[in-house]
């Protein structure tokens, strides 16, 4: 072979080389979905895209969203352990409301509240040892607490029409939804149900509280205005102001890890959407996209 030509045919296969190796360092970076998807920026919610209400989950950009139950029951209320490797979340497949828990690849899906009664909307202890949830018990819906398998139930409110609890990134308090004279509002307890008080004082169908990861804010479902918008306020119940301000139903609000984004459901384009925006309430955009409803939307931590 010629001098030029074999220099060629060196630089060719030097070539091929970079190239085979750069696809193979490329693949390398590719997400790997056959692994639980245990790290942040992961989103949960339900969807009746599939015929019926089941727990869906997707990238915090929308991207991969998969069906996780399956079933011909109805699925939803979904959250993430605080270690991302479980989900809690609502089903009826028993023949009434009850909490169950499964993998957060939806394998090992299993009741753990066990109870003829309704049981909605289970909330994780910071440290995954605990769920809070509300139940309809002896006539009324209360906050309860039991251990992450089932066991150890206790109630925690005295009272008629209380949901939808929120545990505290520290652990000492719950945040929760009760009823005041046909309209709701933002109470908070300590987490062994004593000091109660009061936190969005508005008698305006206030509800869904959720703490911001470091504890300082509350996001929540608020109606004072007509349709639901979602609101913030600090810890303490002062400096209330409209994040979404937006047109239809906005409601469900759920934290980033970071603190720095919130999910939410809002129907201004039609069927309920998955939207996020950032924490003042920027740049919203929905990112489920789809001509289903959505709906319930939960950020992993």
């Amino acid at each position: 072979m010629a001098p030029r030509r074999q220099e060629h045919a060196v630089g060719l296969i030097a070539m091929f080389i970079l190239v085979v190796g750069c696809g193979s360092d490329a693949d390398d970076n590719v997400l790997d979905d056959t692994a639980p998807p245990t790290l942040a920026g992961r989103i949960v919610f339900t969807s009746d895209r599939d015929g019926n209400s089941d727990i869906h989950v997707m990238h915090a950009s929308g991207a991969d969203q998969r069906n996780l139950t399956r079933t011909s029951s109805r699925d939803r209320m979904a959250a993430w352990s605080p270690d991302g490797s479980r989900i809690a979340f609502t089903s009826d497949r028993d023949g009434n409301n009850e909490i169950y828990v499964m993998r957060a690849d939806g394998t090992n899906q299993h009741n753990i509240s066990n109870h003829p009664a309704t049981d909605l909307a289970p909330s994780w202890s910071p440290g995954g040892e605990h769920i809070a949830y509300h139940s309809q018990r002896d006539d009324r819906m209360d906050i309860y607490v039991m251990d992450d398998d089932g066991g150890n139930v206790r109630v925690l409110t005295d009272g008629n029409l209380n949901g939808f609890p929120a545990w505290s990134p520290d652990g000492r308090s719950i945040a929760y939804d009760h009823l005041v004279a046909d309209s709701r509002e933002i109470l908070v307890m300590d987490a062994d149900g004593s000091s109660l008080r009061t936190l969005s004082g508005w008698r305006q169908h206030d509800s869904h509280p959720a703490w911001s990861p470091d504890g300082s804010h509350i996001a929540f479902t608020s109606s004072r205005k007509g349709l639901p918008d979602v609101y913030m306020m600090d810890v303490d119940g002062s400096n209330q102001r409209d994040l979404t301000n937006a047109p239809g139903a906005n409601r469900a609000p759920s934290w980033s890890p970071d603190g720095a984004s919130i999910t939410f459901a809002s129907t201004r384009d039609g069927p309920s959407q998955i939207y996020t925006m950032d924490a003042d309430g920027a740049n919203q955009r929905n990112i489920s996209n789809n001509v289903w409803s959505d709906s319930d939307p939960a950020w992993s931590r």
